[in-house]
């Protein structure tokens, strides 16, 4: 494997992203030679230090997006703020089953880029457990997050009993359509937080009587 997969790291690793095409064609040559992605993720593993840098994981990250790897979910939490972003990017955006619940425990924590905050928080929502809810309905209720942020959070909780077709970060509408969904569940999550989701500018408040009236919370 050492051999098959050893150059092209050493390339990515060479390059350091500086230019884009041969890191282009390096996440090819990794994506064509691993019809398994679950190979590729090994051979990078046993390569070691040599390999865990920055420039190689995001390599390897892309290569993996292209065959919807399952490893992903390793790299939700890299050390690199860039990997950590296209892990995530490439988990919802070609809907990586295995790597939701990963990305939807990101919401947990506050302050997360864009790109992050908006696919964790639509990763709960497609996820629908009752611990999802409550993680949409405690992001919604931080005051810390920007205003959009936390109005996103509360549509999506509002949408909880009947999820529309159209995802909400790709616009696609998805191939598996979330089925309807008790509204007792979303309800439930938006209650212990109820006088934090008032608190903030306009768009928040006007987003939390919208939520609360839809899921019928008083």
């Amino acid at each position: 494997e050492q051999r098959v997969y050893g150059p092209l790291f050493e390339v990515l690793k060479a390059n350091n992203n500086a230019d884009a095409y041969i890191r282009h064609a390096a996440v090819h040559a990794l994506a064509e030679l691993s019809p398994n992605p679950d190979d590729l993720f090994h051979a990078w593993k046993l390569a070691g230090e040599k390999s865990d840098v920055p420039a190689v994981r995001l390599g390897v990250v892309l290569a993996l997006r292209k065959g919807q790897g399952r490893k992903l979910a390793e790299f939700v939490a890299d050390a690199d703020p860039t990997v950590r972003v296209e892990a995530v990017r490439a988990i919802y955006d070609a809907n990586v089953a295995d790597g939701l619940p990963a990305v939807a425990k990101l919401a947990d924590a506050p302050g997360l880029p864009e790109p992050v905050a908006y696919r964790a928080l639509a990763a709960a929502f497609k996820l629908g457990r009752a611990e999802d809810a409550a993680r949409l309905a405690t992001f919604a209720a931080r005051t810390s997050e920007p205003a959009h942020l936390r109005v996103a959070a509360m549509k999506l909780l509002a949408d909880w009993p009947h999820p529309p077709r159209r995802d909400p970060i790709t616009g696609l509408v998805g191939e598996t359509v979330l089925a309807d969904r008790p509204a007792a569940v979303a309800a439930d999550a938006a209650r212990p937080v109820l006088r934090q989701l008032f608190v903030g500018p306009n768009e928040v408040r006007t987003a939390a009587v919208a939520v609360t009236s839809k899921l019928g919370v008083t």
